[in-house]
C-alpha cells in the first residue's frame, strides 16, 4: 500500500520523474513525426520518385548495405527500373505522343535513395554532375566512411580540399606518370607471365586476387618506392583483398555510426590484429606512412 501511495504522489507532482520522462518522450516522437512529414512533403527532393522509406530515413540504406551485406548498389538499378515502369504507366495520360516521348526519355533516370540523396542513371548528366567550375563542398555524410577528416579524399570544405590537392598534383602529373610507365609495364608483364603459367598447368586462376596483386604492387611502388611484391605470392594468396573488404564493410557501418573510426583509432594495433587478422597489410602500411611522415 505504501508503495502504491508513493507512486500516486509522484504522478501528482508537477515535475515528477515520470512526468518529465513522458514529456521528453512526447517531444521526441513529435519531432520524429514532423521530420518525416517534412522529408516526405516539403523537402526540396520530395518531388523526385523513390521509396518512401528511403525518403524519411537512412535506415533504408543501412538495411541493404549492412543487413544484406552490400546489396544497396545492386538494388539501385532495381529502383530505376521500378520507378521508371511506375512513371511509364502514368505517362500514358500525357496530352500528346511528343510529350510521352520526352517523358519516357528520362523515366527512372533520377531516383531519391535517401532523405538527402538522388541517384542518377543517365550519361547525359555526366557533365552537369562533374563540372570543374564553381565552388562545391564535398558531401560530409559520404566522407565519413573513411574516418580521416584530415586526408585529401575526406576533406569536406572546397578551399581546404583545393589546397591539399594542389600539394599532391605534382605527384600525379602527366610527366610523372609517363616516367613511371616502365614500372607499370614490368608489373603487367609479370602478371602476363603468371597467366601463362596457369594456362599451361590448367589451374583455376583467381582473377580478382590477381588484379588486386597487380594494382597493389604498382601503387606501393609509386607511393612508397617499395613494392609489396604480391604478384610473387603463390596463387596470389598474400594480397590486400580481405583487408579491403573488411575496411569497406567497416566504412559502410561508419556511415551510420561515425563514432566507429574514432574508437578504432584509439585501439592498439595488436588488439585490432587479434580481432581482425586480415587487416595486417593495412596496419603495416599505416606504420610505413607514420615512419615516412
Amino acid at each position: 500500500m505504501a508503495g502504491s501511495e508513493a507512486f500516486k504522489q509522484s504522478i501528482n507532482l508537477p515535475f515528477s520523474p515520470l512526468w518529465i520522462a513522458a514529456s521528453i518522450g512526447a517531444v521526441v516522437v513529435t519531432y520524429i513525426l514532423l521530420l518525416y512529414l517534412y522529408r516526405l512533403l516539403l523537402h526540396p527532393l520530395a518531388r523526385y520518385p523513390g521509396p518512401k522509406l528511403a525518403a524519411i530515413s537512412n535506415w533504408y540504406e543501412f538495411y541493404y548495405e549492412i543487413i544484406l551485406d552490400g546489396a544497396f548498389t545492386k538494388h539501385l538499378q532495381q529502383l530505376h527500373k521500378c520507378y521508371g515502369s511506375f512513371a511509364s504507366s502514368h505517362c500514358e495520360l500525357s496530352a500528346s505522343p511528343r510529350s510521352r516521348r520526352q517523358a519516357n526519355n528520362h523515366l527512372g533516370s533520377i531516383v531519391r535513395i535517401s532523405p538527402h540523396e538522388l541517384h542518377i542513371d543517365d550519361p547525359e548528366f555526366y557533365d552537369t554532375m562533374y563540372e570543374r567550375s564553381g565552388r562545391r563542398d564535398r558531401y560530409r555524410y559520404f566522407s565519413a566512411r573513411f574516418g580521416f577528416a584530415s586526408d585529401t579524399f575526406s576533406t569536406v570544405e572546397h578551399e581546404d580540399h583545393r589546397m591539399r590537392r594542389k600539394a599532391l598534383s605534382p605527384m600525379f602529373s602527366a610527366k610523372r606518370i609517363t616516367e613511371f610507365q616502365p614500372v607499370i609495364r614490368a608489373k603487367t608483364d609479370k602478371l602476363c607471365e603468371k597467366l601463362r603459367e596457369y594456362q599451361q598447368d590448367g589451374r583455376v586462376l583467381p582473377m580478382g586476387r590477381a588484379w588486386m596483386a597487380l594494382t597493389t604492387d604498382i601503387i606501393t611502388e609509386y607511393a612508397f618506392a617499395n613494392s609489396y611484391n604480391h604478384l610473387d605470392s603463390p596463387n596470389f594468396k598474400d594480397t590486400m583483398h580481405e583487408a579491403l573488404v573488411a575496411i569497406y564493410s567497416t566504412g559502410q557501418f561508419a556511415l551510420h555510426f561515425p563514432i566507429v573510426f574514432p574508437i578504432l583509432d584509439m585501439l592498439p594495433d595488436w588488439f585490432v590484429l587479434r580481432v581482425q587478422p586480415v587487416l595486417q597489410p593495412v596496419v603495416g602500411m599505416r606504420k610505413v606512412c607514420d615512419h615516412l611522415f
